[in-house]
């Protein structure tokens, strides 16, 4: 539920942003829109893979995310080429920020970088940033495997 009502935020100041006139975002092509297999390349375990879900509303991109976690909205853009969506999670005594970053590939598919920064505190304030590679395949059923 935490995660929902963040990345509902994060969605939120997006729009806001959109709307005070972001001239660097480029309108998403419709062949961004479906559903794609997103793998955490090398694979931290048996949760590196998701569904991401894209759709043009109102001329904007948005998204969705289901993973073995849940599932919940991701901030959109596209610009320059670029696709970038992130999320962030509640941790024990944090959070965890999801950043992805990646471009169409000539075979049709998606790759890219994603960021994680993880922020928490114990006795102090810890900031860990980490980064892994990332593809996406298109599937039609939306389920991941």
């Amino acid at each position: 539920m935490r995660r929902l009502i963040i990345s509902t935020i994060v969605v939120l100041s997006a729009v806001v942003a959109t709307v005070r006139g972001n001239s660097q975002v480029d309108r998403a092509p419709a062949s961004l829109v479906g559903t794609w297999q997103v793998t955490v390349v090398p694979a931290p375990g048996p949760l590196s893979k998701s569904a991401l879900t894209l759709s043009i509303v109102n001329g904007r991109l948005t998204g969705w995310l289901t993973d073995y976690d849940g599932d919940g909205s991701v901030a959109c853009e596209f610009s320059k080429n670029t696709l970038k969506f992130s999320y962030e999670d509640e941790i024990s005594n944090g959070s965890v920020q999801f950043r992805y970053s990646g471009t169409v590939q000539p075979d049709g598919t998606l790759a890219g970088s994603i960021s994680r920064i993880q922020v928490w505190t114990d006795l102090e304030a810890h900031t860990r940033i980490t980064s892994q590679k990332w593809t996406a395949k298109r599937i039609s059923d939306g389920h991941f495997r």
